[in-house]
């Protein structure tokens, strides 16, 4: 799962998902950081950490 907001994120690793958390976006990173989700700042980094899972 790939999300952005504090919400989607708990949800997901709720679920039992492996969480890739975007931090580059309008979501503080604070927010995002803690949740259990891999924060990456960048696309350009996705493709990445996706072969990485």
């Amino acid at each position: 799962m790939v999300e952005d907001s504090p919400v989607g994120v708990t949800a997901a690793v709720s679920a039992g998902m492996r969480c890739l958390a975007f931090a580059g976006g309008i979501t503080p990173v604070s927010r995002l950081e803690g949740l259990g989700a891999t924060l990456f700042h960048h696309p350009a980094e996705l493709p990445a950490l996706i072969t990485a899972l």
